[in-house]
């Protein structure tokens, strides 16, 4: 399960790319994630629907999944593939 915080495309904008001044909420937020030591790059941001993001880099919030895709972008590789195991122990 991919988990973290979920924010909206008007959150992401301000938080992580800059196309929005920071409001009271914003600044509150990126406040707690340096005073926890978490980073903001929005490197772990997932855009589930439009408008819907989760953003799995905050470490308090997210679990191990977050690390699940790390290709290199340009090749535009995925090394994360799905597949059916049929039964316990059966071929997958």
């Amino acid at each position: 399960e991919y988990s973290g915080e979920i924010m909206t495309l008007d959150e992401v904008l301000a938080r992580f790319w800059g196309k929005r001044e920071k409001d009271a909420a914003d600044k509150m937020w990126s406040k707690s994630r340096h005073y926890r030591g978490q980073s903001e790059s929005g490197d772990y941001l997932l855009e589930v629907t439009d408008g819907s993001f989760v953003d799995a880099e905050d470490g308090d919030m997210s679990t191990w999944t977050r690390f699940m895709n790390h290709a290199n972008e340009e090749t535009e590789a995925c090394n994360v593939r799905p597949f059916m195991q049929t039964e316990i122990g059966g071929d997958t």
